[in-house]
């Protein structure tokens, strides 16, 4: 349940209960008043008989009974009197049930009050033996007061109804700062530290504002110097890895090259007087090959030639051919549907390795049959790696090395990394990024 809501249910509880409070002390009260204007009743007919009794004997019955009912007509009191002359009557049977076809308020509403019925308020007897009953009748009160009681608790409770609704749009006026505080924490969780919060009225909320725009200023920063240092550190890796190719093929290479010749030298001049010679250099022509594709190999692994020489279309299908001869339980197909000479040199770098890294890492972990490489795009170029191979949970496995450093790549030509994966249903890398002058104007932006 939302803030906003709460505090609306809070408040109009508190107002309600105050209208049950209001209303239960005015049914006390008014069931108080009419016990008391019954008694008043009762003692105001008790005179009037008294003033009358010795009058009796003048009086016919009815004319009695008329003098009297005028007399108590004029209290303003409870709305009338019902008086009737009656043999053997006593208390018990005096009192008469109220009416309920008379009666606008319901049942439970009388029963608050106290009321079971017309209250006897005199027996008299006359001198004939008859006994002259009064009664007082209460229906037109109970109706009076229920009248002003449900007026009063409907007028109370629209009152509580509008109160609430301009409370509930108060608060979320209030409360919708709150808002851009949770879309600012959002950006952050994203990696977007440049958005900003503005001033906020409330004091309170606007110091936690500030702060996350404090902490969005720290994280932004520390992101940019993350970033910058990652970018040396990656141009100085494809520096040491070029050095390294050029030192292996002008030192190495050229070694085991003067090694071959040495050794077909040597097994040519002792073919027949010294075969046993002759066998053990042809051997070791036999090793020099061998170490020399590996230290080929190894020099296309660190710097390929075809990268500088020809371009990253002809580079990476090479990259796939190697792949498919020195892996025959999994095939890689490899579709190129976007034009990647007009990338930029930290690109095409960026790139090789993106695609070099997820292939090492499909060796490595994925167990699959097929991986395919598709890169498409025009002004956002997307790098689609897909493999069939058991996959893994995002949530329960901790994310290593190459996937790591496939990221930082992607950050380093100014993208995104995506992973998708589930157990048994392979792995999906999407690498988006923005193509040739775009990514230059970024570039120079973040430098």
């Amino acid at each position: 349940m939302s803030l906003r809501l709460r505090l609306t249910l809070v408040l109009s509880f508190l107002f309600l209960l105050s209208i049950a409070v209001v209303t239960g002390r005015s049914l006390i009260g008014a069931r108080q008043e009419i016990r008391e204007e019954i008694e008043f009743s009762r003692q105001i007919s008790n005179e009037f008989l008294q003033l009358l009794a010795p009058q009796e004997s003048d009086f016919e019955e009815e004319q009695f009974i008329n003098v009297l009912r005028s007399q108590l007509s004029h209290l303003e009191t409870l709305d009338r009197f019902d008086i009737e002359v009656s043999q053997g009557a006593n208390p018990g049977t005096a009192i008469q049930p109220i009416d309920p076809s008379r009666l606008d308020a319901p049942s439970w509403f009388v029963d608050v009050l106290g009321i079971d019925g017309s209250q006897l308020i005199r027996l008299y007897e006359l001198g004939n033996g008859k006994t002259l009953i009064v009664r007082v009748d209460p229906v037109g009160e109970i109706n009076e007061i229920w009248e002003e009681t449900s007026h009063t608790v409907t007028t109370r409770l629209g009152s509580v109804l509008t109160i609430a609704m301009i409370l509930y749009l108060l608060v979320g006026h209030w409360l919708r700062p709150i808002g851009n505080i949770i879309t600012a924490l959002d950006q952050l969780g994203k990696g977007d530290f440049g958005r900003r919060i503005p001033v906020i009225p409330i004091s309170e909320v606007n110091e936690i504002a500030q702060k996350i725009n404090h902490l969005a200023t720290i994280l932004g920063a520390s992101k940019s110097d993350n970033e910058r240092l990652t970018r040396q550190a990656m141009s100085i890796q494809e520096q040491e890895r070029r050095f390294l190719a050029q030192e292996l093929h002008d030192s190495l290479g050229q070694a085991v090259s003067a090694i071959k010749a040495m050794a077909v030298s040597i097994a040519n001049r002792t073919r027949e007087t010294l075969p046993a010679i002759s066998e053990s250099a042809i051997n070791i022509e036999k090793i020099s090959d061998d170490a020399y594709k590996a230290v080929r190999n190894l020099m296309a692994w660190l710097r390929p030639a075809v990268l500088d020489e020809l371009g990253l279309t002809l580079a990476l299908q090479q990259m796939v051919d190697d792949w498919n001869l020195h892996h025959e339980d999994t095939f890689c197909s490899l579709r190129l549907d976007a034009d990647l000479s007009e990338l930029k040199e930290q690109q095409q770098i960026q790139v090789y390795r993106i695609v070099q890294e997820a292939l090492t890492n499909v060796a490595k972990h994925a167990e699959a049959g097929r991986v395919s490489v598709v890169v498409s795009g025009q002004e956002i170029i997307t790098i689609l790696i897909t493999d069939d191979g058991k996959g893994f949970d995002g949530s329960r496995v901790k994310i290593g090395i190459g996937l790591s450093n496939i990221r930082d790549r992607a950050n380093l030509l100014h993208g995104s990394l995506n992973v998708s994966s589930k157990r048994g249903k392979g792995t999906t890398l999407q690498i988006e990024f923005p193509h040739g002058q775009k990514f230059r104007r970024q570039n120079e932006e973040r430098e």
